[in-house]
């Protein structure tokens, strides 16, 4: 078996993703919630396991270990990323308006086959660099490996993480935020806002546009919080610097209301 086999495969994955998704709808990740998504990562790891076991005896499951069999799969999976890129995504909890899920690619059968078939191609190179390995050979194993872990946290890891949004002000302290779905959520911490602060970039020259006097450089919400635990503090949280309370990351989101 070669390349062109592996892109047969690949296809016929996709095609068997797209009818499923056309009869079942889209995958529903909040199934793999703790501990289901520990159980799904044992058995995707044990299969794997036994696909390499028998790799000797079985053709299709050496063809998994190679090279001819990663190639098609990686091409396929860039592609599928791609359209998920170029297609304007729906918010989680929004149901993909298109009957083949492109709107929303993380619940799309097809993607979600083709990725499953690439981490499992990829575990299977992990185990052929372990059994036969060398300090050359090293950092190959620790992509690969590397690799497994992002594609298999960044979505089973999904549906235990959620995010919740909390209005606050400077009258009271917030103690209630809504999920993704619209839902109150009764928090373990609160929050006041002190100060929010925006600081703009320093014209430079006489002939700097007003447009960039007033362009904004830094966005700064200053905030009181407190836990449950009895714990307390001030924060500043500025724009892609979220700040750490307990096991929650607190980012500034927006600023208009």
């Amino acid at each position: 078996w070669k390349i062109k086999e592996g892109f047969i495969i690949g296809c016929c994955l996709i095609l068997a993703g797209a009818l499923i998704q056309l009869a079942a709808g889209p995958v529903n990740w909040s199934f793999f919630a703790w501990p289901v998504n520990l159980i799904t990562v044992s058995l995707l790891f044990l299969f794997s396991v036994i696909i390499f076991a028998l790799r000797d005896k079985v053709r299709p499951f050496f063809y998994l270990g190679t090279l001819d069999a990663a190639v098609p799969t990686m091409i396929l999976a860039v592609l599928l990323t791609i359209v998920m890129g170029l297609t304007p995504q729906v918010p989680p909890g929004v149901p993909a308006p298109d009957p083949l899920g492109m709107r929303y690619m993380l619940t799309s059968w097809p993607f979600v086959l083709i990725y499953t078939l690439l981490v499992i191609i990829l575990i299977q190179a992990v185990l052929v660099e372990a059994t036969h390995f060398s300090l050359r050979k090293l950092p190959a194993m620790c992509f690969h490996l590397g690799f497994v872990i992002v594609l298999v946290a960044g979505t089973l890891g999904s549906p235990d993480v959620t995010s919740v949004s909390m209005v606050l002000d400077k009258t009271h302290q917030q103690w209630k935020g809504t999920d993704e779905f619209d839902n109150e959520v009764d928090m373990p911490l609160g929050i006041l806002l002190v100060n929010f602060d925006i600081e703009y970039f320093q014209p430079e020259g006489s002939d700097s546009t007003s447009m960039m006097r007033r362009m904004p450089k830094k966005f700064l919400g200053k905030v009181h919080y407190w836990t449950k635990d009895d714990k307390a503090g001030l924060a500043e949280i500025e724009v892609n610097k979220p700040y750490k309370i307990g096991s929650y990351k607190v980012y500034l989101e927006d600023f208009d209301m």
